[in-house]
C-alpha cells in the first residue's frame, strides 16, 4: 500500500508540474516541454561529479543541479531533479526526498554564481563540497 501511495503522489506531482509549465511562460506550447538541456548537461557532467567516489550522494545532487543551472537555468535544473526522484520512486532507483533539497541548494548556488558572473563548474563543486 505504501508503494502505491508514493507512486500516486509522484504521478500527481508530475501532473501538477506539467500544468504549471503549460500555464507559465510556455503557455503557447501545446504540450509540456521535456527539460532536454538539463538532461543533456546532467549526463555530460555526471562522470565528472562522480569522479571522487568518497563524495556523498547529496554532494552529487547539489553539484549537478548547480551546473545545470549555469547552463540551462534554475527552473529546468529543478525539473530534472524532481523528475529523477519520480523515476526512482517508480521503481527504477532509491527515492529520497532529501535529494530534492540538495538539488534546491545547488540551484541557489548556481543562481548566486550567475549573479556574480561566475560560470565555472569548479565553483559549483567547491561550494557543494563545503556543504556536503
Amino acid at each position: 500500500m505504501k508503494v502505491f501511495l508514493v507512486r500516486a503522489i509522484m504521478c500527481a506531482l508530475v501532473l501538477n508540474l506539467g500544468l504549471a509549465l503549460s500555464s507559465s511562460a510556455r503557455a503557447e506550447e501545446s504540450s509540456v516541454a521535456i527539460p532536454l538541456c538539463g538532461i543533456l548537461v546532467g549526463k555530460a557532467y555526471k562522470s565528472e561529479v562522480e569522479a571522487d567516489s568518497r563524495k556523498p550522494d547529496k554532494y552529487k545532487h547539489c553539484s549537478l543541479s548547480c551546473v545545470m543551472t549555469l547552463y540551462c537555468g534554475p527552473m529546468e535544473s529543478m525539473e530534472v531533479g524532481i523528475l529523477k526522484e519520480i523515476y526512482d520512486a517508480l521503481g527504477f532507483g532509491t527515492p529520497d526526498w532529501k535529494d530534492i533539497d540538495a538539488d534546491r541548494v545547488g540551484v541557489k548556488i548556481g543562481v548566486k554564481q550567475i549573479a556574480n558572473g561566475d560560470f565555472s563548474r569548479e565553483s559549483c563543486y567547491r561550494s557543494c563540497g563545503a556543504l556536503y
